[in-house]
């Protein structure tokens, strides 16, 4: 796929059960997933500085009350989950928890994204995609296999993308 091909499409399922949602999509080519970069390495020290001093004052409450944190939550609770983006920020914040992340800069820097806006990121390789990508909502007996390589069932209601072979990635259950 080029930047050209790459596109997404939503269902009629996806807009009615999620209205107002939105979904980006970045292509970057040419990266390599180095362990670690000094220029990332520095925006990640500038950004755990900015996230504690942004909310130096904040308790858990608080960030539990920002709009893009409620609008998750409100997904999540109905599965029995917490918004993790909210548990990764208050590491950060409130807990000295350093952004880089084990996996190389590839993930740190969607780490840092997820953090530095609070929405949700997942990664996958291009050339490993088959057209089309859709966003649409799990129904019951969904399956793909998750990063972990184990199998994932997903809940019936569940935000998702798939491509042309099958489910990608999925808002409760990850990216696969």
């Amino acid at each position: 796929m080029t930047a050209q091909s790459l596109s997404i499409e939503a269902s009629a399922d996806w807009r009615r059960a999620f209205p107002g949602a939105h979904v980006g999509c970045l292509e970057i080519q040419g990266v390599s997933n180095a362990e670690r970069n000094p220029i990332l390495d520095a925006r990640l020290a500038d950004l755990q500085a900015e996230l504690r001093a942004r909310y130096a004052s904040a308790d858990r409450a608080t960030l539990a009350n920002l709009p893009v944190l409620r609008a998750y939550q409100a997904h999540y609770k109905p599965a029995g989950q917490t918004y993790h983006v909210q548990r990764q920020l208050e590491s950060v914040a409130f807990k000295g928890r350093e952004l880089a992340s084990p996996g190389g800069t590839l993930v740190s820097a969607m780490f840092a994204a997820e953090l530095s806006t609070l929405l949700l990121t997942a990664g996958h390789d291009v050339a490993a995609l088959a057209p089309p990508l859709m966003v649409d909502c799990s129904r019951a007996g969904d399956r793909f296999v998750g990063i972990s390589g184990q199998e994932r069932e997903l809940k019936p209601g569940d935000m998702l993308m798939r491509d042309g072979r099958g489910i990608i990635s999925a808002v409760l259950n990850g990216p696969d």
